[in-house]
């Protein structure tokens, strides 16, 4: 897109702003989905090794985001927790952050 476009007499135009303005939004609604995402998933992990004995605990091969992906540590989370709230939420949370990631893309796509 050519600068005349985005700058109309010095100033800038009504779309672009728009779209500058509904990018920023876009990403800051991403970053704390996924970071909420995060903090419940550290949680959850948390969470099942406060009822696990200490030898059966699961730890976190990959770092904080290795443990939520263990077959293992699902079923504990499922034999633990039947209502299953804090996956549904998780999973919300990401789907949310995918989402306003997309939107992102669209929205900044004409601006690049």
């Amino acid at each position: 897109m050519a600068m005349s476009v985005i700058f109309d007499a010095g100033h800038l135009s009504t779309a672009p702003a728009i779209r500058i303005a509904g990018s920023l939004l876009c990403f800051c609604v991403m970053s704390a989905c996924v970071l909420w995402a995060l903090v419940i998933s550290l949680d959850r992990v948390n969470q099942v090794n406060e009822r696990l004995p200490a030898e059966e605990r699961i730890g976190y091969p990959l770092g904080f985001l290795g443990p939520e992906r263990n077959w293992r540590f699902e079923k504990e989370y499922e034999r633990l927790f039947p209502d299953r709230r804090l996956r549904r939420k998780e999973r919300i949370l990401w789907l949310l952050g995918v989402l306003a990631m997309i939107g992102l893309a669209i929205a900044i796509k004409p601006l690049l």
